[in-house]
């Protein structure tokens, strides 16, 4: 599984708002909505890979959990 919603969303939007640089860890938590639970650690390294690429020398750790149901609400 290739996960397009990382680069393609997520990546942008961690790009846009993590630090250059930083001398302390910067802990990041991401809660998402997955249909294979099996998937969790693919999604992890992917992630991870990801952070390593737009921000090589930034120390990272990562915390990602999921939800097996998906909520949808609108903005009026």
């Amino acid at each position: 599984m290739v996960f397009p919603g990382i680069s393609n969303n997520l990546e942008p939007l961690l790009d846009a708002v993590l630090p250059q640089t930083l001398n302390i860890n910067f802990h990041l938590s991401i809660i998402s909505h997955l249909n294979n639970p099996d998937d969790l650690k693919k999604v992890h390294e992917k992630i991870k890979k990801c952070l390593k690429r737009i921000r090589p020398s930034l120390n990272v750790k990562l915390g990602l959990f999921y939800t097996e149901k998906s909520y949808s609400y609108s903005v009026e």
